[in-house]
């Protein structure tokens, strides 16, 4: 009769006491100087081994057994009972098994930080009323406005005549969507804040050598408002910064913020390509050809040269590529003349 020593642990306290077990039949035998207890192998769970540490057998109740079995011989003892571990012990040890879940763990967080975020984040800030957006959008220009932002130089006919004709555009676009202009000075952008406020910075006004073109730009940030980027992009920071934190197990580390900053980059261009594409149904709504905000980016490219800010990796930028979006509009704008000539 093979036997093992092994300690009995009652899941009540931290002492062990010594045993020797044996199998007889379909029982696992203790015994001690006290008692012999007999439990049906049926009854015993066998948690997963590790090769240095000692078997581990859980009984009923909570108790617990520590078999040091070097030589391996007690789980060849239980199999020949018929006493095997469970399919996900099983399974754990098996390569071709584990192989297959971590590519398909793998493959799931792909489609969880590609696709799933984006989805949920779009059902979440769709389910959130507009008081939201527009309460988060007003605090934000206040703050910006006190911290950062400076009021416009720009001539007020000009801005008058650029908010009506921008108004009128929306109207026919994006109708019922409320939107408000802000005039600020300073460089060459223009914003969109949760809520319908676009902020329009004088610099970018006086490189666009008419309002068509401005009308364009601001077409694209009405697509940022139309489509609520902002608190879509608030909700998926939130999601990966959860995910990054999950799977590092530290928010504050740099691994966890270099996943998150370079998600919300990519959602970033995502979000920019739906805004160019409204922007250019906009203007084709209101009879107008792609064509001056394609002028714009020609003349901002060149801007973005002087500066010195061109060539940075579009992988490392929160918009597309500048040249993409000038071919883009380039073919829309020949497409659309196509069609006005005949």
């Amino acid at each position: 009769m093979q036997t093992w020593s092994a300690t009995l642990f009652d899941g009540r306290s931290a002492a062990g006491e010594a045993v020797v077990l044996h199998i007889d039949g379909g029982s696992l035998v203790m015994a001690s100087r006290a008692s012999v207890d007999r439990v049906a192998l049926t009854d015993v769970d066998l948690p997963e081994s590790f090769e240095a540490a000692p078997r581990m057998l859980a009984l009923p109740g909570g108790s617990t057994i520590e078999v040091p079995d070097p030589t391996r011989t007690l789980p060849a003892a239980l199999a020949a009972a018929g006493k095997r571990a469970s399919w996900v012990v099983r399974m754990q040890r098996a390569w071709p098994v584990v192989a297959i879940a971590l590519l398909t763990t793998l493959a799931g967080g792909v489609w969880l930080y590609i696709e799933g975020l984006p989805i949920a984040a779009r059902a979440v800030a769709n389910a959130l009323p507009a008081t939201f957006d527009r309460s988060i959008g007003e605090k934000l220009l206040r703050m910006l406005d006190e911290n950062v932002l400076e009021p416009s130089a720009l001539d007020a006919r000009r801005q008058a005549r650029i908010a009506e004709r921008f108004a009128q555009a929306a109207a026919v676009a994006a109708p019922g969507v409320d939107i408000r202009i802000e005039f600020r000075a300073g460089q060459v952008n223009a914003f969109a804040l949760p809520g319908g406020i676009v902020v329009l910075f004088d610099e970018l006004v006086e490189l666009s050598d008419d309002d068509d073109r401005v009308i364009g730009v601001l077409g694209h940030e009405l697509g940022h408002v139309v489509h609520r980027h902002s608190t879509r992009q608030l909700v998926q920071a939130v999601g990966l910064a959860a995910v990054a934190g999950v799977v590092w197990g530290d928010f504050s580390s740099l691994v966890t913020n270099v996943p998150l900053v370079l998600g919300l980059m990519r959602y970033g261009r995502a979000f920019e390509e739906e805004a160019d594409a409204f922007a250019i149904a906009l203007l084709q709504a209101n009879g107008l050809s792609p064509r001056p905000l394609h002028d714009f980016f020609i003349s901002l490219h060149g801007a973005d040269k002087r500066r010195a800010t061109a060539g940075i990796p579009t992988f490392l930028s929160t918009h597309p590529d500048v040249g993409s979006r000038i071919e883009r509009l380039r073919l829309e704008s020949e497409a659309y003349e196509r069609t006005k000539v005949r």
